[in-house]
């Protein structure tokens, strides 16, 4: 069971560990997930802290999601404040923009998955991870926005150029997506013009298949 990172010492009542225990045990059908909801939520909103409570109520209601958005939202609303709670914990944050993508709720999504980059200046593996949430989703425009924010609070505008490239192929921006694989190739003109030469003889055939 994950109790959290750093969770500091408390003294536990008599029936909080069976309950625990308890509750790693699934849920089998929508009636008895129904029936756990209720508890469940009174031993997340005692304990906020606890994340045996808090992740076992994001993912309960989460899987009720489809019979009801306020149920995607109340999942979300868990794992943010989990998120609050272990900021360093990126995977809290994390669901929490992907139950409200469920929801199709992608601007509330987007608010939750940038706030994973506050504290990440310059951090380049963060801001990828970030992006390749948005390419998941086929966000296509906002993973391309998130790469552009890394180059410039890093100031190398090459960063991550082939996965930028691939972006743009998704968006069927060829000349772009041209652009950023060439600059991958630093100086070696050959090089640049036999894959310049490559990547024009396949968007052409992409354009013949379409």
């Amino acid at each position: 069971m994950f109790s959290g990172p750093n969770l500091p010492n408390r003294r536990r009542t008599p029936t909080s560990l069976p309950i625990a225990s308890f509750m790693q045990t699934p849920p089998c059908g929508f009636r008895i997930s129904i029936r756990l909801w209720i508890p469940i939520a009174n031993w997340a909103k005692l304990y906020p802290g606890e994340t045996a409570y808090v992740q076992r109520l994001a993912d309960l209601t989460r899987s009720l999601g489809h019979s009801d958005d306020k149920l995607y939202a109340e999942s979300s609303k868990a794992w943010a404040s989990m998120a609050e709670i272990y900021p360093t914990v990126r995977e809290f944050r994390t669901k929490a923009g992907e139950t409200l993508a469920e929801m199709g709720d992608f601007a509330d999504a987007k608010s939750e998955w940038d706030k994973l980059l506050d504290k990440e200046q310059g951090n380049s593996p963060a801001f990828l991870d970030v992006a390749s949430i948005y390419w998941d989703y086929y966000q296509w425009d906002d993973a391309i926005r998130t790469i552009n924010d890394l180059r410039r609070v890093s100031g190398n505008q090459t960063s991550y150029a082939y996965q930028m490239g691939a972006l743009y192929e998704g968006k069927t921006q060829w000349d772009k997506a041209i652009a950023e694989y060439v600059s991958t190739l630093g100086d070696a003109d050959n090089d640049q013009s036999s894959l310049l030469r490559d990547l024009n003889n396949c968007r052409r055939a992409v354009i013949l298949e379409m």
